[in-house]
């Protein structure tokens, strides 16, 4: 019982020590953002040495899939879809996985994150998109594994891994035309419901034009996905102000309706006071 005791205390104490040892990591975890065009772009991976190793060829074995760094794997977020390579993959986060060959590498995007190391299992349906590349050799060895952004235009970007004697450019392509394209249209098409709603609660709460915010809410429902209990709502207390009894009480039972289906104390109050008021 003593000696258990006493191997209880020594190893409270021996953490208490420990835990005010900064534990130095040989190979710093990083992160590095940028923004393209209307892209947010994220990487973080671990930055190993050499330490006076072989790399490739010797540490990493050619042919064998390689994490492209040390620690967790690297993981790329992307906030837009994109294309690696020739291949549309939707946005979300994704490890970088490489096959290294003195040829030609060949790059895989994995849907799996914070793993540590290549799966054990490795599931080809969990490869959304690969590319093959040739590497190039640098002037001089670079000690310590090194990602970064180049070629970067509004569409397109490259992705540039080097480590010892090697550089390998791996391709991306935006979807930049096509987001611009559809926000431009929406843009120039007109106002939308927010925006005639939002100009409606201000006719009725403040410039007190009644009328007009009865035609602006009248739009912004015209262009809604689905009906909002509040809009009609507002909009039936502008018809009171008008003294349009009968349109007022109409709309508020439609917001009665529509804020009981989603159990909105707020909507359903204020419904049932605006038709006791004008009934």
């Amino acid at each position: 019982m003593r000696l258990l005791f006493t191997a209880l205390i020594m190893s409270f104490l021996c953490t208490c020590v420990s835990a005010q040892i900064p534990f130095l990591p040989l190979s710093p975890f990083t992160t590095t953002e940028i923004t393209i065009a209307t892209t947010k772009i994220e990487l973080s991976y671990g930055r190993p040495s050499m330490r006076g190793r072989k790399i490739f060829g010797g540490l990493e074995t050619w042919d064998v899939v390689w994490r492209g760094g040390a620690n967790r794997n690297p993981r790329l977020v992307m906030s837009e879809d994109f294309y690696l390579g020739d291949t549309r993959v939707k946005a979300g986060s994704y490890t970088l996985f490489s096959r290294p060959n003195p040829e030609e590498w060949t790059v895989y995007l994995y849907d799996e994150t914070d793993q540590y190391g290549v799966p054990p299992n490795w599931e080809e349906d969990k490869i959304l998109a690969s590319v093959k590349v040739k590497p190039e050799t640098l002037s001089r060895p670079l000690e310590t594994l090194r990602y970064s952004f180049e070629e970067i235009s509004n569409d397109h970007f490259t992705l540039a891994l080097e480590w010892e004697t090697s550089r390998v450019l791996i391709p991306f392509r935006l979807t930049t035309k096509e987001l611009m394209s559809q926000k431009i249209s929406k843009t120039l098409s007109g106002p939308n419901s927010n925006d005639y709603s939002n100009a409606a609660l201000y006719a009725l709460r403040d410039s007190k034009d009644y009328e007009q915010s009865v035609a602006w809410f009248d739009k912004a429902i015209e262009l809604d996905d689905k009906p909002s209990y509040w809009e009609h709502l507002f909009r039936a207390q502008a018809l009171e102000k008008l003294g349009r009894f009968q349109d007022a009480a109409k709309a508020a039972s439609f917001a009665l309706e529509l804020a009981e289906k989603i159990n909105s104390d707020y909507g359903v109050t204020e419904s049932k006071a605006l038709l006791a008021r004008i009934k």
